[in-house]
């Protein structure tokens, strides 16, 4: 039987996870990048208790100790190993998890900042995989993974900023709409007046399918019962 929200009417279905596209050009240099998406209802809302109850619990669990270890972790050092390849010094730019836990031990627990966005951050914590969402009214065809051109930019109007040539974005079908394993620009997130959202992984070689599909669900089950 399906479950009926407060209103009274039936939640609009979920998509089926699938691959989005990467460009050839990435694909060659990174043969073993995949970018997972799903469509899902979602919209901005407050923070449940018992949600943020969880996010206390994931905060209480990081303690130093586990900061010093994370990166030792399998899928953290798969993370690790692609920003190198990147040509990123992960101790600089760290990755996702790695950023989230020194977040945590710097301020010492983790805000609430709404749904989606806690939904996304527990996902990153209990499974090491980052899960990032853009509001589907923005979105175009199916997204991937591209380098910039020239003179593109990232988000609309003022609010625009420059690409440099050669980046390594995500993209839909007729622009940039982050760059990668960074958030979106606001220009795309997800607001109150969103009602559907495109989830996305970039499963980074050596991170195991199942721990991307976990990322996934962990997400779509918080935002189906916020």
């Amino acid at each position: 039987m399906t479950s009926r929200g407060d209103s009274g009417e039936e939640p609009e279905p979920e998509g089926a996870p699938a691959l989005g596209w990467i460009a050839a050009d990435v694909e060659d240099e990174f043969p073993e990048l995949a970018l997972v998406t799903v469509d899902v209802p979602c919209r901005a809302v407050r923070t449940a208790p018992w949600v943020v109850h969880r996010l206390t619990q994931l905060a209480n669990r990081m303690t130093g100790a586990y900061a010093l270890r994370v990166r030792t972790l399998p899928v953290p050092a798969a993370h690790r190993a692609f920003h190198r390849q990147l040509g990123l010094d992960p101790d600089v730019d760290r990755p996702p998890l790695e950023e989230a836990v020194f977040r945590r031990l710097w301020t010492g627990g983790f805000v609430p900042a709404g749904m989606p966005a806690d939904a996304l951050l527990i996902a990153l914590l209990e499974t090491g995989v980052g899960v990032w969402a853009v509001d589907a009214a923005h979105v175009e065809g199916e997204l991937g993974v591209r380098t910039s051109t020239a003179g593109e930019t990232l988000g609309v109007g003022r609010a625009a900023t420059a690409l440099g040539e050669g980046e390594l974005i995500v993209a839909d079908a007729s622009r940039p709409l982050a760059r990668l394993l960074v958030p979106p620009p606001a220009t795309f997130a997800v607001t109150p007046d969103t009602r559907r959202a495109v989830l996305y992984v970039l499963q980074v070689p050596g991170v195991p399918a199942m721990a991307v599909q976990e990322a996934l669900n962990t997400a779509r089950d918080l935002l189906r019962i916020a």
